[in-house]
């Protein structure tokens, strides 16, 4: 495992033994380590970059920036990031204590290096769905959460989606990647009663069980007896999504990607309508409405054994497609316009309009990112180009960046100059042909109205040209390879 793959984390002691002990080790595992002995150097390292996770001493040198001085201040200004406190068995009082103000955990020097280990790599990928989940829930806070496009396949989506907003049913949404999940969910919340509660997303497709675990079900915490008084003191618990998500909503993405233990603990607490922390306690009642988005055919994975189909019965009371974005081409250019609109006013960029041939070029791509990746095109667009007085030209859309440029009726590229005339007018039509008939998200009567051919006579030209279309989503799209005659 790379250090980019693990992450980075800062280490804080007073004891150069330990920081240079503890350095070699984590680096070894795959970790970036900074490390300082103080708890100023500690808020310097912070302030150049904020690490994954921190390490920290409780009793650092200085009696007035000690250990607990120091994750009061991690856990005020930097809430999302993970505080892991070492302290000495006589100093077992402080490290209960510190767990009550917010610490990760505690380990007990000397820390065994494996357990150590462990502790960091679970705070580490919990800090992040942490961090990722605040900053979806912000720009869903922020952005109009609208489902742009006329279409027939859009109108009908949204009807569902109306339909289904004020009631308190579990939504199943599925869809290719990028086709717009979370924002339906988001979209259902928005217009359901629990719509100044809060919307959480929980990516379910963390490849720890107990990282997934706690996620949802949060942590009880703990009791410790503290040394020679036999007084027992609780840990503060963490709260998991399931718990946070109290009066709201919950959107599980990639719902069927949960661990199989988990998706029976899923099931169970659904069922009962409470559940308890992970390390036990008393039972939490469940008041969050369930939305759940997949990509896979939920109904595959129950024949293969990977997914429960008591959670999928759970979870499917009310199921929505979500169409890709070559079921709906008609829509890009307002998309596009949405798009250049939205980051305008979040990113200041310019707000260049799309002229006729950029958007007949985008229209007639293929578009395996959806949505999302048009949103892509679109920003780096605005990004590389010019300001808003110049309209946005065909010649600007780099197709093979988004890896259309086989499947989607592309303008010219290199590999033409290297063909005879002969295979050059094939390639042309070829891909004109492709792109005519994705404009027309597959239908064959419809392009050949749109190129001036029959339909039989279309067929025999794209027979000849190795133009083949295939089933994707409930609709077709047309593929060929270049050079193929």
């Amino acid at each position: 495992m790379s250090k980019q793959e693990l992450g980075e984390v800062v280490v804080i002691d007073d004891d150069e033994s330990v920081l240079e002990s503890m350095e070699i080790y984590l680096e070894m595992k795959g970790c970036t380590v900074r490390k300082s002995n103080d708890a100023d150097g500690c808020l310097a390292l912070f302030q150049a970059q904020p690490p994954d996770v921190a390490i920290i001493d409780i009793g650092l040198k200085d009696p007035t920036k000690d250990g607990i001085w120091l994750l009061k201040r991690l856990r005020a200004e930097y809430p999302d990031i993970p505080v892991i406190v070492l302290s000495g068995y006589s100093e077992l009082e402080v490290g209960v204590r510190s767990m009550r103000l917010g610490a990760f955990d505690f380990l007990e020097k000397p820390a065994m290096p494996q357990y150590m280990f462990e502790v960091v790599k679970r705070s580490i990928e919990v800090g992040r769905v942490q961090q990722a989940n605040r900053r979806l829930s912000a720009a869903m806070r922020t952005e109009p959460v609208e489902m742009v496009g006329s279409t027939a396949a859009v109108r009908k989506m949204r009807d569902l989606l109306e339909q289904q907003a004020d009631k308190n049913c579990r939504v199943l949404l599925r869809g290719d990647i990028g086709s717009g999940k979370a924002l339906a969910a988001r979209f259902l919340h928005d217009r359901s009663p629990r719509r100044l509660k809060p919307f959480l997303v929980a990516n379910c497709r963390l490849d720890d069980p107990d990282a997934v675990r706690e996620l949802l079900f949060g942590s009880a915490g703990g009791v410790e007896k503290l040394p020679g008084s036999g007084e027992s003191v609780a840990y503060d618990y963490r709260p998991g999504l399931l718990e946070q998500a109290d009066g709201g909503s919950l959107y599980l993405d990639e719902v069927s990607d949960l661990p199989l233990e988990i998706q029976q603990e899923l099931v169970v607490a659904l069922v009962r309508g409470r559940f308890q922390r992970v390390g036990g306690g008393e039972a939490v009642g469940i008041d969050c409405r369930v939305f759940s988005g997949t990509t896979k055919d939920p109904q595959l994975l129950i024949d293969e054994g990977a997914f429960h189909k008591d959670l999928f019965d759970r979870l499917n009371v009310v199921s929505i497609d979500i169409p890709p974005l070559d079921a709906r081409r008609d829509d890009i250019p307002e998309l596009c316009h949405h798009f250049t609109t939205l980051l305008h006013q979040k990113s200041n960029l310019p707000k260049r309009e799309f002229s006729r041939d950029a958007l007949e070029t985008l229209t007639s791509m293929h578009w395996p990112g959806n949505v999302k990746q048009l949103r892509n095109v679109v920003e780096k667009l605005l990004l590389n180009g010019l300001n808003d007085d110049v309209p946005v030209t065909a010649g600007e859309i780099n197709l093979s960046d988004e890896g259309s440029i086989a499947d989607a009726g592309t303008a010219m590229s290199e590999q033409y100059w290297k063909l005879s005339l002969r295979e050059a007018r094939n390639e042309f039509e070829r891909q004109y042909l492709i792109g005519q008939i994705n404009r027309c998200s597959g239908n064959i009567s419809t392009a050949a109205k749109l190129v001036g051919m029959e339909r039989s006579a279309l067929h025999r030209k794209l027979k000849g040209l190795n133009v083949s279309t295939k089933a994707k989503s409930g609709f077709r799209i047309a593929t060929a390879r270049i050079g193929k005659s």
